[in-house]
């Protein structure tokens, strides 16, 4: 099946970590100077913007839960694909910064709970994924690009969620259509209950106001 791509491939290869120096513009880039080794099709030069505004939608949104709470994200990279009514697949490529940049405000899911067990957090995306993975970073890695984070694969549409303020991305595979990367915030520390903290957590408390983005 024939491609038109809509924006600079070369950005993809920074999705898996999702961490890109700056962040590529969504649809098409008429006369853009394309990556090394390819050239614009005359489909992308004299279409892409038209295909890109009619035809072009972005990944499904997610929606994360807990009892009353939720909150929801768009898709802050991905590399997705539409097929055209001509037969041909326009791929859109977008990729945001990294979930740990300092200058990310994410949207807060707050939790209050008293239990010192994990409790389950849901996540519902507009559209099933074939596959979802998470990575998990604690609050005090944000600015430091190369921490670590706890990887983890979902089965079902919940994950186990431990006390603390974490940064979380989640890492959706939609098969064909292509994948997507999310990210957000969870709070859940004991000074939402009254509780006292936790041996070696203590995180801020940020108001719901000022969290969301």
């Amino acid at each position: 099946m024939k491609k038109v791509f809509l924006t600079a491939i070369a950005l993809f290869a920074s999705l898996s970590l999702c961490a890109c120096a700056a962040p590529a513009q969504k649809g098409a880039q008429t006369g853009a100077t394309p990556p090394d080794g390819l050239q614009p099709s005359p489909e992308m030069t004299a279409a892409a913007p038209e295909l890109s505004a009619k035809y072009m939608k972005e990944p499904p949104a997610l929606t994360v839960s807990f009892g009353d709470s939720s909150v929801t994200v768009n898709p802050f990279g991905y590399e997705w694909t539409e097929t055209l009514p001509d037969g041909t697949a326009a791929t859109a490529v977008a990729c945001g910064a990294h979930p740990l940049d300092a200058a990310s405000r994410h949207k807060t899911l707050f939790i209050a709970n008293d239990t010192e067990k994990d409790v389950s957090v849901n996540l519902s995306f507009d559209a099933a994924p074939e596959s979802v993975s998470l990575s998990l970073w604690s609050e005090s890695d944000v600015g430091n690009l190369s921490a670590a984070p706890e990887k983890r694969e979902i089965s079902g549409t919940a994950f186990a969620m431990p006390q603390g303020v974490f940064i979380i991305e989640a890492d959706a595979s939609f098969g064909e259509k292509g994948s997507a990367h999310y990210a957000f915030r969870v709070d859940r520390t004991p000074a939402l209950c009254g509780l006292p903290p936790a041996p070696g957590v203590v995180p801020p408390y940020v108001p719901p106001d000022t969290a969301s983005r």
